[in-house]
């Protein structure tokens, strides 16, 4: 084999190597480092939206009357009940049917990720 191809196989052998030595303790801390991360975007978020309405609701000012969506209290989670209440025909009359496929169509994905996590535990507990 030509010494491209030997050094080829030794950076494909250390990978697995070191891909076989990742502990759980490790996936754990990611995990639990993304989510406080998620949090704290969410709690930023929450944060900043009441005091800029021309970036977080720019809609409820320069939109005509049969597009504007309604006003969102100012409190730091106002905004939770209003997303979760909104029905598709009330988003469809306010954001489109693009917007409305897209928003279906993520959350296929969504659902379709929950389906694959307890699918592919069960896959690795067969194979390892």
């Amino acid at each position: 084999m030509s010494q491209a191809g030997d050094a080829t196989v030794d950076l494909i052998n250390s990978f697995n190597e070191k891909i076989s030595k990742v502990a759980p303790g490790a996936v754990g801390i990611q995990l639990g480092l993304m989510a406080a991360v998620g949090v704290a975007c969410l709690c930023a978020f929450s944060v900043l939206r009441p005091n800029n309405s021309v970036v977080y609701q720019p809609k409820v000012k320069y939109a005509t009357d049969e597009k504007r969506p309604p006003k969102i209290g100012k409190g730091l989670f106002d905004w939770v009940a209003p997303v979760l209440q909104v029905g598709e025909q009330e988003m469809m009359r306010l954001i489109g049917l693009d917007a409305v496929a897209y928003l279906r169509f993520l959350r296929m994905c969504r659902n379709r990720a929950y389906q694959a996590v307890p699918c592919d535990a069960v896959i690795v507990e067969l194979v390892s």
